[in-house]
């Protein structure tokens, strides 16, 4: 689309779904206004030391084991059998969900980035006959009835529709509203716990960090295998972009899930609730040729030359390479 427009014309596009692309035509950055993405509920983290409440093991939060269906219908997950080894399952029903605890689930974003309306109204995408098959499975059974009906109200609702505006809804435009739940692409990577092994304190969160080696090798392998699988949406996609929102300390890692093509993550801003850097002191605004004062650092000394031919080692962390692991076989 942008190469049949002007150069004026592209510094503000609309398409077809809502979203608008805003382009700096000085600098070539880019910016996408995507609608329904605020409609996503936010909630602060725990950083109390409040201690866990037990009893409420597998519900603390929506993604919590004993709470799958408050998640659209997930397209696989990651499963260790008492032997240790490891296995994948794609496309269970909802009666099926409870019969495996899974240590990962991938499952379609709520809210997404780039979303199903996006490439359907402006690429032309449509389910494929394995995506339309596995939707029509889903819904035979009255639990996944129930269950996509009930994820669609809930995006309904957030989205600022009453409940006698969607009383008021046909059956066709709801299940419609369901196709993103098969067919879409921004999924998300979901690990098992929401705290750490052994935690008695509500800010002891779990995330990547708390992984075992093994298990961050599987969720890893797992999270390339779903991108791979992601190319595959239309042939418009250039590209599936995985990321994970690393926030603030004490704020979940995992819970708020690693993201693929667009892949998401738990609501909440890496930036929320940061303290901004306190302002310079006046002695360092200095007049410009206008009078006006700006902020300008004191003279330091000039760094050190590097010396020629030394090599800075890498930052210590979990920064594995996904792709590194997409040959990988489950349980390998």
């Amino acid at each position: 689309m942008a190469s049949k427009l002007t150069r004026a014309d592209r510094a503000i596009v609309r398409l077809a779904d809502g979203t608008v692309k805003q382009q700096n035509l000085l600098t070539g950055t880019e910016v996408w206004t995507v609608p329904g993405r605020g409609n996503r509920p936010l909630a602060a983290p725990r950083a109390d030391h409040d201690p866990i409440d037990h009893e409420a093991h597998g519900r603390h939060c929506a993604f919590c084991s004993k709470r799958y269906l408050e998640t659209p219908p997930e397209k696989s997950r990651l499963v260790r059998r008492d032997d240790g080894t490891w296995e994948q399952l794609d496309a269970l029903g909802a009666d099926k969900l409870s019969d495996t605890v899974a240590e990962f689930r991938r499952i379609p974003n709520l809210f997404e980035i780039v979303s199903y309306n996006y490439w359907h109204l402006n690429h032309g995408h449509i389910p494929s006959e394995n995506d339309r098959h596995r939707m029509a499975r889903y819904l035979a059974s009255d639990a996944g009835y129930e269950h996509v009906m009930n994820v669609v109200r809930a995006r309904m609702l957030a989205s600022g529709m009453s409940d006698g505006e969607f009383a008021a809804t046909s059956e066709t435009a709801r299940l419609q509203a369901a196709n993103g739940f098969f067919s879409g692409g921004h999924d998300l990577i979901v690990a098992k716990r929401h705290f750490v092994d052994g935690a008695t304190e509500a800010h002891q969160l779990a995330g990547s960090g708390t992984l075992t080696p093994e298990e961050h090798a599987q969720y890893t392998a797992y999270t390339a295998r779903s991108m791979r699988d992601l190319y595959d949406l239309n042939p418009a996609v250039r590209y599936v972009a995985t990321f994970q929102n690393w926030l603030r300390p004490r704020r979940r890692l995992l819970r708020s899930p690693p993201q693929a093509a667009g892949r998401h993550r738990r609501p909440g801003s890496p930036d929320r609730g940061r303290a901004r850097a306190p302002a310079r002191p006046a002695r360092h605004l200095r007049p410009d040729f206008h009078g006006r004062r700006h902020p300008q650092a004191p003279d330091r000394p000039e760094r050190a030359r590097r010396r020629p031919g030394r090599i800075r080692p890498p930052l210590p962390g979990n920064r594995d390479l996904a792709a590194a692991f997409a040959a990988q076989p489950v349980g390998g």
